[in-house]
């Protein structure tokens, strides 16, 4: 058994929202026993009530009060919920904000509802489809987080598992449950619809900018495996043109005075909005539009860095090492030029024949700067540069 018992790093924000619903649960089930022993009111009552049905028996509203009710005699059910509500949802409160949490909470358990009744004629209870969907979204927003895990199996002990693995081996027995768990009493595809839209409504607010980005995120760790992608092609074995290869036609230039007219903001703009939307295609052609009027164009550091990795990955190397060259002259990019770096080092030597562009920039790494891969593939490039003339 695993059980979740905080993550690391922990929320930058004390939490509001979580405890409040975290009470409003307990309260329910309170009010459902003291009903039936002080005054009489069987707790069926209760549950039958506001539980989520499919057929002639729904009803709107029941989408959002079965999210509140719990078996009354299984403290299990509340109690499991409760403790993954409050590991995973502190860390996405933190993210959307008081008021975006509530939505978000309401709408992830609203649709492992609907996901419940779609595949199933029984009536259903509990947070559970909520609390995955803030798991999901804690997968999108803290993808490098590790849980601090309670593990319970022949060896009692805590531990810290990547919040991937642990939300996925919850995923995956789900999923087998659902597969074959007929009469388990357990909702288990409520509990798939919730993974899935809290992970997909998690990307969307990223990518549409309505939750701001952070260095950590999975849209982040999706453009540096895109990034690294162009650097394997660009560092792929084979011989060195530079003897050969004819020298590119685009440099890098300083950027122009951010006190002085700028005619080109809305193109430099649209392109932003094209990376941002994905239309790569269309961002490369209307930034090579851009350069040719303007060749000392400099964007955003995030979108400078997107726009020379799709130069790259479109065929435009030239105009793609001057993207990235321009991009660590005018930015500091927290421990990632030396990587970059080496990228252009590659593109210089191998891909456009300029060894003596190469030089510079492998001269400018430390191999203590380096991971143990990339200090081999520093050492390569080093040795398919020719000599310097004495």
């Amino acid at each position: 058994m695993f059980i979740p018992l905080g993550c690391d790093p922990p929320p930058r924000r004390a939490p509001v929202v979580v405890p409040f619903i975290i009470g409003l649960n307990v309260a329910v089930m309170l009010a459902g026993l003291v009903g039936e022993r002080a005054l009489g009111w069987p707790v069926e009552r209760l549950a039958d009530a506001g539980m989520l049905r499919s057929g002639d028996g729904f009803r709107w509203w029941q989408l959002a009060s079965y999210q509140f009710l719990h078996d009354p005699w299984g403290i299990t059910h509340l109690l499991f919920n409760m403790v993954f509500l409050w590991v995973f949802g502190n860390a996405v409160e933190s993210r959307l904000g008081r008021f975006g949490f509530v939505a978000f909470y309401i709408a992830g358990g609203a649709a492992a509802g609907l996901a419940h009744i779609a595949s199933s004629t029984a009536p259903v209870i509990g947070a559970s489809g909520s609390t995955a969907a803030t798991a999901g979204a804690f997968l999108a927003l803290f993808p490098r987080a590790r849980i601090r895990t309670l593990l319970v199996f022949l060896l009692i002990g805590v531990y810290l598992i990547p919040a991937g693995w642990f939300i996925g081996l919850y995923v995956a027995l789900d999923l087998l449950g659902a597969l074959g768990g007929r009469g388990s009493g357990v909702a288990y595809v409520a509990h798939l619809g919730g993974y899935a839209f809290g992970l997909v409504t998690g990307l969307g607010l990223l990518a549409t900018g309505i939750v701001p980005r952070g260095e950590f995120d999975l849209l982040y760790l999706f453009r540096q495996w895109n990034r690294r992608r162009a650097m394997r092609r660009a560092v792929a074995a084979g011989p060195s043109p530079w003897a050969s290869a004819p020298a590119p036609s685009t440099t890098a230039r300083p950027s122009p005075s951010p006190d002085a007219e700028d005619p080109f903001r809305s193109r430099r703009a649209e392109v932003g909005r094209r990376l941002e939307q994905r239309d790569y295609s269309g961002a490369v052609d209307r930034f090579l539009s851009l350069l040719a009027e303007a060749p000392d164009t400099v964007l955003s550091p995030d979108h400078q860095e997107e726009i020379a990795t799709q130069l790259a990955a479109a065929g435009h190397d030239a105009a793609a090492v001057a993207a990235w060259e321009r991009l660590i002259e005018q930015y500091p990019l927290k421990g990632r030029t030396p990587e970059i770096r080496l990228l252009l080092a590659a593109k210089w030597l191998r891909s456009l024949g300029r060894p003596d562009r190469a030089r510079p920039h492998l001269e400018a790494v430390r191999s203590d700067e380096l991971g143990a891969a990339l200090r081999s593939l520093h050492a390569q490039l080093s040795a398919e540069l020719p000599p310097v003339p004495s």
